[in-house]
């Protein structure tokens, strides 16, 4: 069984190259270079929801934790939307890219007939 230590370590390792800064009257977030992945989300998950299972926590680390939670299913739930949003644009070149191919193929057509006219 892992420690209460041993999973605010995990959850608090930072996938990011650079550190976010903040202070108390703003914030300056670094985009990471990748976004990470549902597995690596669904781990951050696990860890927060066992770290919960500590007993004596403070209120402070449980309100920590349970954003972590939130924040995590949330992830999820807009990782799918994207991947969703990726294949539907996907899917929208495909077909752009066969319409154009008939208007050229009808403009091929066109001027080869016209010309044997």
């Amino acid at each position: 069984m892992h420690s209460q230590k041993d999973y605010s370590s995990r959850i608090r390792s930072s996938r990011t190259e650079k550190k976010n800064s903040c202070s108390t009257t703003t914030c300056e977030f670094v985009l990471p270079n990748e976004l990470p992945s549902v597995e690596e989300a669904l781990e951050d998950l696990a860890a927060a929801m066992n770290a919960l299972k500590t007993p004596e926590l403070n209120k402070t680390e449980i309100m920590r934790l349970r954003t972590l939670i939130q924040t995590s299913s949330l992830y999820q739930k807009r990782f799918a939307e994207y991947v969703n949003y990726r294949k539907t644009e996907q899917r929208l070149i495909a077909a752009g890219d066969l319409a154009c191919n008939a208007r050229l193929n009808r403009i091929m057509i066109y001027q080869v007939v016209g010309r044997g006219s």
